[in-house]
């Protein structure tokens, strides 16, 4: 199969795509553990490309450097009790797979 890199990748300047719910609300489990660590390895798919050869060390200003994750996104708005609600998935795909 392909990937239609102008569909199914994205990312995002203010929100941590590549950790857990859970540990973007301030849960378990804390954004500097190993398993969010291995988390966020797992889902960006640009990993090696920012990472190997020490390319995200030499930039002065790391803002630049953003992960690019592989899934599927989908906001949509429904009107539950007269009210509109704002619902949103998120579905990554990691890497290695």
């Amino acid at each position: 199969t392909q990937n239609d890199l102008t569909r199914d990748c994205y990312f995002s300047y203010s929100y941590q795509l590549a950790r857990p719910l859970q540990t973007n609300m301030g849960g378990c489990p804390p954004a500097d553990s190993p398993a969010a660590e291995r988390a966020a390895k797992m889902f960006t798919w640009n990993h090696n490309l920012l990472h190997g050869g020490g390319f995200i060390d030499k930039l002065r200003n790391k803002s630049f450097a953003l992960q690019t994750i592989h899934g599927f996104f989908e906001q949509r708005t429904l009107s539950i009790l007269s009210r509109q609600v704002l619902i949103t998935l998120i579905a990554r795909r990691s890497r290695h797979f």
